[in-house]
């Protein structure tokens, strides 16, 4: 997996969770941690995608400023894939029960076929987490400039394969305090 580098979006505003993302306890650990443990237990180079506010995480981390502020995910994977020119797992913060095992099918699925992959539920496209490669570049950065930031919408439109999974075998974003317990 050495051709492909993490990205952990870290850059939302967190509205709906009232803190930063990152610092969020779960289970004794907060969201990055459990992130970055998982990009190292996969044993790949990883970065981070964070907004103007966050530019504190470059003293611990690799990070990537988002190019495209305030444009959501979409502005933070076309940030990475122009600056670092490779293809990536793209992983949020907000979904620390997300594991190796987990992300097993989703590898398979993107060796085999080269091609954008990325989980869905009863054909219901999943955005993260999912493997971009470098050739989505173009597509994203012209989503972008249309307007169009929709990261579902995009990889509809994109050459992708979608790996099926069951209704409770994957764990959900966490975006609210309320959803902590």
């Amino acid at each position: 997996m050495k051709s492909i580098k993490g990205l952990i979006l870290c850059g939302g505003k967190s509205s709906r969770m009232g803190q930063d993302k990152t610092t969020v306890d779960f289970r004794g650990k907060s969201f990055l941690a459990h992130t970055t443990s998982l990009m190292e237990s996969l044993g790949i180079d990883y970065y981070l995608s964070i907004n103007a506010s966050q530019k504190h995480l470059y003293e611990e981390y690799k990070c990537i400023e988002d190019r495209y502020p305030d444009k959501g995910p979409l502005g933070g994977i076309a940030s990475a894939l122009r600056e670092l020119q490779c293809d990536l797992l793209v992983t949020p913060v907000d979904m620390p029960e997300l594991s190796k095992n987990m992300l097993s099918p989703l590898f398979e699925s993107y060796i085999s076929v080269k091609k954008l992959s990325s989980f869905a539920l009863n054909e219901e496209i999943q955005p993260f987490p999912s493997l971009w490669p470098l050739s989505c570049l173009p597509r994203t950065e012209e989503a972008l400039s249309e307007g169009k930031l929709s990261v579902r919408q995009l990889i509809k439109s994109l050459d992708n394969h979608l790996v099926p999974y069951e209704l409770g075998a994957f764990p959900k974003n966490l975006n609210s305090p309320s959803d902590l317990s």
